[in-house]
């Protein structure tokens, strides 16, 4: 059963934040929270952070169960801070938080604990050891998947939480908190798509919290960017993971899945379960794949396009067109035959577009990239440059989700006919 909350805060340089987040975690909770059996919340601090150190020492250190633990300073958040906080902490559920975030669920301990509690027990009870979720009893290795407002709880391509939280179950298979591929930000995707593959992601759309950021859409939660905001974006934009081609996120992603899920028949499991929705999988499946449906044709379209920059607009994010794109949908035709590049032969090997004539008689044959194009809108003539990879990874997505989508369409089938036959899911039975 569980019961200990374990939180982890990284944090650096700014006390009026953190005062707020503490005020708001103990505003929020139970009196439990200052049971030290019940809740840890560890600050995890640079050993330079000065500032930090007084705030702590003149205003947190009588919580007992609060800890201040200090590390040398370093570059990567996820990879360094997350993991390291999560070997120093002793919870059942491990939660990774910022400073700024804020809580909107009252009570938030007692019904985070007793809604997991909950859940556990029907799966040890059996009741998603099916064809359905192929949840066995004793499987508590998973993600929990909270509702932050960042429009990230409703989509089906992926399945993520900002601040995400894991089972001690989970950390000990991993021995880690977050992939240390991803160093800065983007764990939460790469963490997200690792249990939402393997069916082991818990859904609790009670469990609100807000993200107080500058550049969150909802405005009641936006703030200024701050010193630390614009360090972090630098940092992050030089991430590896972060521009790292699909196909080379989708290795890492899959070297994870190995290590939570069993190995056992077709795995097609739905991407998350909530507690409302394990008496009603069909419904929750077919769902799931009217969204998969939507995110297919959205990277399908993707994929008639290359994005291209003109290097005579002066800048190098400078669109050659409107919408930055070349169209490959007929904007461009083979210079010997009106036929739109959209119907002739386009491979991309090494780095080149190579292209060819759709008309059999026809030798035209190219490296798109070393041809020249005018920019109707600077009249600069000249090679273009071409975002191979943006077509390449939405090509990647799109069938990574079609062959989900096909799976789905199969154990809907499954389910049906089971269904027909026992009027039963192997749900719950009310």
């Amino acid at each position: 059963m569980r019961q200990k909350i374990s939180m982890i805060c990284p944090t650096r340089e700014r006390t009026k934040m953190l005062d707020r987040f503490v005020k708001n975690i103990f505003d929020k909770g139970t009196d439990n929270i200052k049971n030290k059996d019940y809740f840890e919340l560890l600050l995890i601090v640079d050993n330079d952070d000065e500032q930090t150190k007084d705030f702590f020492a003149e205003s947190l250190s009588e919580y007992p169960t609060i800890k201040m633990i200090n590390r040398e300073r370093s570059e990567f958040f996820n990879r360094d801070y997350l993991n390291f906080g999560a070997s120093k902490t002793s919870g059942d559920l491990i939660w990774g938080v910022a400073d700024d975030v804020e809580i909107i669920t009252d009570n938030w301990d007692l019904v985070l604990n007793k809604r997991v509690n909950e859940f556990e027990s029907y799966v040890n009870q059996g009741y998603l050891a099916n064809m359905f979720h192929n949840w066995m009893p004793e499987e508590m290795a998973y993600l929990i998947n909270i509702d932050c407002d960042d429009g990230d709880f409703e989509l089906y391509e992926f399945c993520r939480c900002s601040f995400p939280m894991i089972t001690r179950e989970a950390y000990q298979k991993l021995n880690l908190f977050v992939p240390i591929e991803w160093k800065f930000w983007g764990a939460d995707y790469g963490l997200g798509e690792i249990y939402r593959r393997a069916g082991k992601v818990l859904s609790l759309e009670e469990f609100q919290v807000a993200h107080w950021t500058y550049n969150n859409k909802n405005e009641a939660y936006r703030r200024e960017e701050d010193e630390i905001n614009k360090r972090t974006k630098t940092l992050s934009g030089a991430c590896i993971m972060r521009d790292t081609p699909f196909r080379e996120q989708e290795a890492v992603i899959n070297k994870y899945v190995k290590m939570i899920r069993e190995k056992r028949g077709p795995y097609f499991p739905p991407s998350k379960i909530s507690l409302a929705n394990i008496t009603s999988p069909l419904e929750e499946l077919i769902q799931e794949i009217a969204g998969l449906k939507i995110e297919i044709k959205k990277y399908a379209k993707e994929m008639k396009h290359i994005s291209v920059d003109c290097p005579g607009r002066g800048s190098s994010t400078a669109p050659a067109h409107d919408e930055g794109v070349m169209d490959m949908n007929g904007e461009y035709t083979c210079p010997l035959h009106p036929v739109p590049l959209s119907q002739c032969q386009l491979f991309i090997e090494d780095d080149k577009i190579t292209s060819s004539c759709a008309q059999p008689e026809c030798d035209w044959n190219t490296n798109l990239l070393d041809e020249e194009y005018l920019c109707e809108i600077c009249g600069y003539k000249g090679k273009f440059i071409f975002y191979i990879e943006n077509l390449l990874n939405a090509a990647g997505r799109h069938n990574n989700l079609s062959r989900r989508y096909a799976g789905l369409i199969k154990k809907l089938g499954m389910l049906v006919r089971e269904y027909d036959n026992n009027n039963m899911l192997g749900g719950i039975q009310q």
